[in-house]
């Protein structure tokens, strides 16, 4: 972890290359002496905001920026802002909220994107400032596919990687803090960093100058672009009367928590919210998966099972593929206090049957919104199928995804169609065209 001061020659290549958008309004602002850039990279899982404030990785360690002896010329630099600018060059970051029993993931950055914007566009005396999330250097909610719950395994793997999680984590989301532990051993060599490049306060005490107009009006096209989904707030609101419209004429007795989870279903089709992918071994911008896996492997010994990890994705109808929602590991941030997830299968039913109508009632619809969710696909899958109420067998997923079954490192190991994640859960994916 490190953290060093560049020139705009050093990095404006990788900028164009990434980013071409900022890279033109960036060249047109950096002849500026005072436009001062700083190069900070991060281990795996490192905290580059927490609470709202950034920290800076200096000295193999990490200092929020706010900190009263941040040495100079951070401490001066950094000033203008609890959460400053910077642009991820190499690889993502997740922005989440972290409860005490679980995690909700907010946010995706991929390498190009800009973060630290809200802040210095917003009003000065904001009351909406105060910043509660994290981020965090790759993915944080990260669930491993099959049940690695075993303690004597997970000694082995404790005792030979010398990691401090002395047992497996019984809160499946806290395997992001374990996987971290993992990455983070000395005996494992792991060169996985999270380059963000930073900008000086220079940048943004020249933005009223006329030829800052381009950088100023690129960050605000980026944020205009990012708020889409809040910015439709009502047009949302409208559909979730209907949806509520729709569950007052159904068999279904008031659930809010059915009701909630079709609304982050439909908030997952619409890309405003993240739902879940399977990692491959080309998805490193995400993870140093080929590590994590390793240790299972070789440390854990996991047997017969692929070891297959989710991470936090939008859905990208332009390529196709699915991603997937957990009814075992809900992501709600509405989540209903005390709610019994002994009864998955029949929560998966009541949530099937609700959706189920609720498309049928937009297909009459020709707002665009609506035609979107309407030409979703929503396939339930259970570790039990169900063939009344269409709910698939788990062990079929495979069949439909190949992301589930390919390890050709070794052909021989299975999809764990019982792990926990899986066991209940839910396909989203665009209708194919007819």
């Amino acid at each position: 972890m490190a953290i060093r001061e560049v020139s705009w020659e050093e990095v404006k290549d990788q900028i164009k290359q990434i980013n071409p958008n900022f890279f033109e309004a960036m060249d047109a602002a950096a002849t500026q002496q005072s436009a001062r850039l700083y190069l900070a990279s991060y281990k795996f899982g490192d905290l580059i905001a927490k609470s709202g404030t950034t920290q800076l990785p200096i000295n193999n360690q990490l200092f929020p920026i706010d900190q009263v002896d941040l040495p100079e010329p951070f401490k001066t630099e950094f000033s203008y802002a609890k959460m400053i600018a910077g642009i991820f060059l190499n690889k993502n970051a997740e922005v989440f909220v972290n409860f005490e029993a679980r995690v909700h993931p907010l946010h995706i950055f991929n390498k190009g994107d800009m973060y630290g914007l809200w802040e210095l566009l917003d009003a000065p005396n904001s009351p909406y400032r105060h910043q509660m999330w994290d981020i965090a250097a790759g993915a944080r909610t990260l669930f491993l596919v099959p049940k690695a719950m075993d303690s004597a395994s997970h000694g082995r793997m404790q005792r030979l990687l010398n990691i401090n999680a002395s047992y497996p984590p019984h809160n499946m989301f806290q395997q992001g803090n374990l996987f971290k532990s993992i990455t983070d051993s000395e005996r494992i060599k792991n060169d996985w960093q999270c380059d963000v490049l930073y900008l000086g306060r220079g940048w943004f005490e020249a933005m009223p100058k006329k030829e800052w107009a381009q950088f100023h009006y690129t960050c605000l096209q980026q944020e205009w672009h990012n708020s889409m989904h809040l910015r439709n707030h009502i047009t949302f609101e409208v559909i979730w009367q209907i949806l509520t419209q729709t569950q007052a004429e159904t068999r279904l007795k008031p659930n809010v928590y059915i009701l909630e989870s079709v609304k982050h279903l439909i908030d997952i089709a619409a890309g405003a919210l993240l739902g879940f992918k399977p990692l491959n071994h080309e998805d490193t911008d995400t993870a140093p998966i080929n590590i994590i896996e390793k240790a299972y492997l070789e440390n854990y010994k996991l047997k017969h099972y692929i070891p297959t990890i989710l991470a936090p994705t939008y859905l990208n109808r332009n390529q196709g593929e699915a991603v997937y929602y957990s009814l075992m590991l809900p992501t709600l941030l509405s989540l209903t206090p005390g709610h019994n997830f002994r009864n998955v299968l029949e929560d998966a039913r009541n949530v099937k049957y609700l959706l189920e109508r609720f498309q049928k009632r937009l297909e009459e619809r020709t707002n665009s919104l609506y035609h979107l969710i309407s030409n979703t696909d929503f396939d339930f899958f259970h570790y039990e199928a169900d063939p009344l109420y269409h709910i698939k067998a788990t062990a079929t997923l495979p069949e439909l995804d190949p992301r589930f079954s390919s390890y050709p490192q070794d052909p021989k190991r299975s999809f764990c169609e019982n792990g926990p994640f899986v066991r209940s859960c839910v396909m989203i994916k665009p209708k194919k065209a007819q």
